[in-house]
């Protein structure tokens, strides 16, 4: 979890300015990564996901989507993508499933 505190420091210093816990935001990322620095680092810059914005990740991992739905590409972006662009998490996961139901007619 060092190596994903150290990344992490380095995109976000300004950790007075939220109220998150720097701990639990390091935890949220290594879980559902299985620690995977390389993982983790995909998520934060190809995905384009701020690594504060775990709340959403958890809510559609909750759902019963893994890291790969979150990966799905739908109108040419990462569901992620879509997230970090402002779209809600309950429109992410219809995309995902609509995603799916695409795959599933071919």
């Amino acid at each position: 979890m060092r190596r994903i505190e150290f990344y992490l420091d380095q995109r976000f210093t300004a950790w007075s300015s939220t109220d998150l816990d720097k701990r639990e935001v390091i935890a949220a990322w290594a879980d559902p990564t299985q620690h995977n620095v390389d993982e983790v680092l995909r998520w934060w810059d190809k995905r384009g996901v701020h690594p504060l914005r775990i709340y959403e990740v958890r809510e559609l991992l909750g759902h019963g989507f893994s890291t790969q739905d979150l990966a799905l590409e739908v109108q040419g972006r990462s569901i992620l993508e879509h997230l970090a662009g402002g779209y809600s998490a309950a429109w992410c996961m219809s995309a995902i499933r609509w995603e799916r139901r695409g795959r599933n007619l071919f």
